[in-house]
């Protein structure tokens, strides 16, 4: 636990933008990754770092899970994705993604779009 917080990673209680959820998983993930987390280890330390009405939800999800069922990384973010990150929202911007063209931008501006938009596919 010592070296996940040593990354500094962000804690995450609610977001008036459901896409902000999505980057605190990305980040949070990263991190644990860095590290050499288990999958146990990255479900506990993530759910450390949630606050607020998110650490709420955490709460209710590890309640209502069956007791005997241990809550696994994979199980952990796409518990974490529905409740906070609209399918839509996501299926937008994987749309741009696949829709992105250079046009009339300059490269520098494309590969900008490029990079931000590609953390949704």
């Amino acid at each position: 636990m010592r070296q996940f917080l040593q990354t500094q990673p962000p804690s995450f209680s609610k977001a008036k933008d459901p896409l902000e959820a999505h980057d605190w998983l990305l980040e949070v993930e990263k991190k644990l990754e860095t590290v050499g987390c288990s999958d146990e280890e990255k479900v506990r330390y993530a759910a450390h770092q949630l606050t607020g009405l998110a650490g709420a939800w955490w709460s209710n999800f590890k309640h209502n899970h069956a007791k005997n069922e241990h809550v696994t990384w994979t199980v952990f973010k796409q518990a974490f994705t529905l409740a906070f990150v609209p399918d839509g929202k996501v299926a937008i911007k994987k749309r741009e993604f696949r829709n992105l063209s250079q046009g009339n931008k300059r490269l520098g501006e494309y590969v900008h779009q490029f990079t931000e938009l590609s953390r949704y596919v």
